[in-house]
């Protein structure tokens, strides 16, 4: 089956919209750089273990690992239902105005459906990731409100810690143009490319499971970001045995 196409179509650059936290040129900037850091640090090419029409799952370079990875790594189906199932996404709008409206309630980040599918596929990734890798998904999602869109991330096992993380949640493909580009991007050869900054916080559901690494794996936005103790995570989601009658 051949790759999906890059999807990038020129377009007049969109006017109106308008970040508190960094002027249009120096966020195209940054934006630019991102992509040109993930395409020269991209080192092998990814090994695809499960593709269809709207998922991938691959195992990629991970250019923080330093063979630090504990890779590969044995997570069961069901600990991965758990944690896709326990994730929050809360939206970050204007701060300024946030302190009048308060704060979005958080969401789940995936549905039912997405998490049966992805679930199996990251489980089966991890065990064969190797101490160099992580594991990036990419969910193409589609509906009458957002038109079509992508969730994707990425996640790896450090220490005995679970980290994840979602650079895109429910985002368009010219989330980009918000960032100062003039044209839209889809991230399916790089899931972990945010194409929008500070557009969502992740959270998760417990915070008992939730760990704070002193060194933590690096990324653009750490607010995408949840380190989850495995140790913890699998105590908090064991089922308590039923007494004898």
């Amino acid at each position: 089956m051949r790759d999906p196409p890059l999807r990038l179509r020129q377009h007049h650059r969109s006017k109106g919209f308008t970040m508190i936290q960094f002027p249009p040129v120096f966020r195209c900037f940054i934006f630019v750089l991102g992509l040109s850091v993930s395409a020269c640090a991209a080192g092998p090419a990814p090994r695809v273990l499960y593709k269809d029409a709207t998922t991938v799952v691959q195992v990629q370079h991970d250019v923080h690992a330093r063979s630090g990875n504990s890779h590969p790594a044995t997570l069961s189906v069901q600990t991965i239902k758990q944690v896709l199932t326990g994730l929050r996404v809360q939206r970050r709008g204007d701060i300024v105005l946030s302190l009048v409206t308060g704060e979005e309630e958080a969401v789940p980040a995936f549905s039912n459906g997405e998490i049966d599918d992805l679930a199996p596929r990251i489980s089966q990734a991890l065990a064969n990731a190797t101490p160099t890798e992580l594991v990036g998904f990419y969910r193409r999602v589609s509906d009458s409100g957002l038109g079509l869109g992508v969730t994707s991330g990425g996640t790896l096992v450090r220490d005995g810690l679970l980290y994840v993380v979602l650079a895109n949640h429910r985002s368009r493909f010219s989330d980009a143009m918000r960032e100062g580009l003039s044209y839209e991007v889809d991230p399916i050869r790089d899931p972990l490319l945010s194409l929008r900054s500070r557009a969502f916080k992740l959270t998760f559901v417990t915070d008992r499971a939730v760990a704070h690494p002193v060194k933590p794996w690096d990324y653009i936005d750490s607010g995408k970001v949840v380190v989850l103790d495995i140790q913890t995570l699998e105590s908090v989601f064991r089922p308590t045995p039923t007494s004898p009658r």
